[in-house]
């Protein structure tokens, strides 16, 4: 099929909540001035069963503001970094992935990151991902949005990065906002475009 990628599989177990975050907004549901923040903190060891000694650090943020009288610019950015002698050694629930609705839109969930020999998609130790959307109101609880994302999970600062660009339709529940998403790979690692649906709070 057009655009499918063989993709390396690792229990990607249900993360815990993270060590510290806080958000402010003006509107639980459709904030027009708001922040979150969150950072995570986490490591282990072979004296606690570990095959290797790491250090795991995750930053996210995410930063909402009015842009005219109908318009909302939504931006969202992510650091991770760990710290190990062996990635190899890593376990695969503790690498970085980049892709997908919260990440790079255009392309798969988790599909971005260092490849093994096989081309098969492994995580890195180094994630950097950033996102600007733009939404524009257009009648009641319906909105038009275009965003541009970028980024990509790494070994090595400096390794090349990968973008996605698309457009799509916002609609306002009184649990969170719907969103559909069309999205292009823009860098050379894509090769169709993407339907992305997420729904839930902006912050």
């Amino acid at each position: 099929m057009p655009g499918c990628r063989k993709i390396a599989w690792y229990p990607h177990y249900a993360s815990a909540p993270p060590l510290w975050s806080r958000t402010r907004a003006d509107d639980p549901i459709l904030p027009t001035r708001g922040s979150f923040l969150s950072a995570d903190f986490h490591g282990s060891s072979p004296e606690f069963g570990a095959d290797e000694t790491y250090v795991h650090i995750r930053l996210d943020g995410r930063l909402v503001r009015r842009l005219g009288a109908h318009g909302r610019l939504v931006t969202r950015a992510t650091l991770g970094a760990t710290s190990v002698n062996s990635v190899d050694r890593l376990p695969g629930s503790e690498r970085f992935f980049a892709g997908g609705d919260q990440s790079i839109r255009g392309f798969d969930l988790d599909s971005l990151g260092p490849r093994n020999d096989e081309g098969l998609v492994v995580g890195g130790r180094y994630l950097l991902t950033g996102s600007f959307e733009y939404q524009h109101q257009v009648r009641g609880p319906w909105a038009a949005a275009v965003f541009v994302d970028g980024g990509n999970a790494f070994n090595q600062w400096g390794d090349s990065l990968e973008y996605g660009a698309g457009f799509g339709v916002r609609y306002r529940t009184p649990l969170g906002m719907m969103r559909l998403d069309i999205a292009w790979p823009l860098s050379g690692n894509g090769s169709d475009w993407r339907l992305h649906f997420a729904f839930g709070p902006e912050l």
